[in-house]
């Protein structure tokens, strides 16, 4: 039960979804190549590209695969304004989820794409509706970086299905007699056995491994 789900960012979307939750830019396709956006010119822009929720249930791990790319702005903040992040929570309205960062790794320099893989975090793994979103989010037109994403990659391992093989437990009682001054007893398994006088005194004790006959010379037993 591995799961794989890829979406190139080709020609559209695919079954992520963009959520323009500020400013005048939003994610689309360009060039028929990658999800593009850019904040420059437009002010302040919270853009988020979330994906299609996924069952982690009985999952061992699970793993994030894309390549992006950046330009303009000061490459030492475009890990402040795009960031993956993960939600166990999401359902339609992104600002009411919780959501957690993932780090990633970015290209050298401008429009130098970066293959990035990383693991999903411990955390999510047997949750049922996690969502990944890729979050753009600049305050202002300075250092507004455009941002390319292409080639996402989701996969994850299932726990190893449970044997088939059943184990019985047996219900099957020791077998004790007696005939003619003698106790005979037929243990199912190696068995303690202890014979006491009818005043409480032992006066055998010993393990039975298999059918054993006690002579029995006293009285009271």
């Amino acid at each position: 039960c591995d799961f794989s789900y890829s979406e190139t960012f080709n020609q559209t979307l695919g079954e992520f979804q963009a959520y323009d939750m500020k400013g005048g830019n939003d994610w689309y396709i360009k060039d028929n190549s990658y999800a593009y956006i850019n904040g420059y010119s437009t002010g302040a822009n919270d853009d988020w590209l979330v994906s299609p929720s996924f069952d982690l249930s009985n999952k061992l791990s699970a793993n994030i695969a894309f390549s992006h790319a950046n330009a303009y702005g000061s490459s030492s903040l475009w890990k402040t304004h795009c960031k993956l992040k993960i939600s166990s929570d999401f359902k339609t309205d992104v600002q009411s989820a919780t959501w957690e960062d993932i780090e990633i790794p970015f290209g050298s320099g401008n429009w130098n794409f970066r293959n990035v893989s990383v693991k999903v975090p411990a955390k999510y793994l047997g949750k049922e509706n996690v969502s990944l979103a890729f979050h753009y989010n600049v305050t202002s037109t300075n250092d507004a970086p455009a941002w390319e994403v292409k080639n996402f990659v989701f996969t994850s391992s299932c726990e190893e299905e449970s044997s088939d093989i059943e184990y019985v437990i047996s219900t099957l009682q020791n077998i004790v007699f007696s005939v003619d001054k003698k106790i005979v007893i037929k243990p199912v398994l190696p068995t303690e056995v202890t014979i006491y006088k009818m005043l409480g005194r032992a006066v055998v004790s010993k393990i039975i491994e298999g059918e054993t006959c006690l002579e029995v010379k006293q009285s009271g037993v």
